[in-house]
């Protein structure tokens, strides 16, 4: 059970870094967004990427590649579904069977640790197409949303309560 957690962990990671920015090239938005592949399947995108000031033939590369990595991924992630779902089943299941469970969470966290692997995969094609200057901002807005994540996790340990940077409530 821990390595799937560490493999959880290691995936959200990847996905809070990459995952769901490129926004929809359409009407409304002047054509200067796009969608891609993140965590959240077709549509979703990679945070940041939408903040950068990315060249013409950047945006189109980087289209490209999620293009490529959603198909590339497309049975993986539908078997990471159905092993999602064979643990739920075997958590719900009438009869508790601690060997069954252990056994779809095995077989999930493969299913998990070849989908990190893709996405890995897919961030170093990722950094061959943006500058070093658009890569330290990207690093810079997923550091960002790393500290607002942790604010918020504050907030929902320490109920209503608001603190101060001093530690006084407030």
């Amino acid at each position: 059970m821990k390595r799937i957690s560490r493999l959880v962990l290691v995936a959200a990671a990847f996905a809070l870094t990459l995952a769901p920015i490129l926004a929809s090239a359409g009407p409304g938005n002047g054509g200067r967004h796009f969608r891609g592949p993140g965590m959240g399947g077709p549509g979703a995108g990679m945070h940041g990427l939408m903040q950068l000031d990315l060249e013409e033939d950047q945006r189109e590369q980087i289209r490209g590649l999620f293009s490529a990595h959603r198909d590339s991924t497309e049975s993986l992630r539908e078997a990471h579904r159905q092993a999602q779902q064979a643990v739920a089943e075997q958590i719900h299941a009438e009869v508790f069977d601690e060997t069954a469970i252990r056994q779809a969470s095995d077989a999930a966290g493969v299913v998990e640790a070849d989908l990190a692997v893709e996405r890995a995969k897919l961030l170093q094609d990722l950094r061959k197409i943006l500058t070093a200057e658009q890569l330290g901002e990207l690093e810079s807005l997923r550091e960002q949303r790393g500290e607002r994540r942790e604010h918020r996790r504050g907030f929902r340990h320490h109920g209503s309560h608001r603190q101060s940077p001093e530690g006084d409530e407030s």
